[in-house]
């Protein structure tokens, strides 16, 4: 299946120097629910160097009956500089309580690096979902 819509991802320098806030949008999420829009929650995954397993670092709050969802919860990451820091953002409709991300629909994955975030000039990446 393909899903449309693009995630923004900002990473702001924190005053540690090593360390990034990751904050994320979303816009033009497919609506899955048959009335309303999705009610949109993104999952960060990161994976340290070319073997590492991925690890759930958090997830954002659920924005209800949004297609261009911004999230209010942010990721602090530290950056290192001589090794690969990948992030996967899995965007999930929740529609119900339960914490498991088998019982949400799937509205796609992004992937990146958090160097490729850094490199921009405004720190700040669009992914296709």
């Amino acid at each position: 299946l393909l899903y449309s819509g693009v995630l923004g991802v900002f990473g702001h320098r924190m005053e540690t120097g090593a360390e990034f806030e990751i904050t994320l949008s979303c816009s033009g999420l497919r609506a899955l629910d048959k009335f309303s829009h999705s009610d949109p929650l993104c999952v960060l995954y990161t994976k340290s160097g070319l073997r590492g397993d991925w690890v759930e670092e958090g997830r954002t709050e659920s924005v209800k009956n949004t297609g261009d969802p911004e999230w209010q919860k942010s990721f602090n990451l530290k950056y290192y500089f001589h090794q690969k820091q990948s992030l996967r953002f899995c965007l999930y409709d929740i529609d119900s309580d339960s914490t498991d991300l088998g019982d949400h629909d799937s509205l796609g994955t992004a992937e990146c690096s958090l160097a490729q975030i850094l490199a921009t000039q405004e720190n700040k990446v669009s992914l296709p979902l």
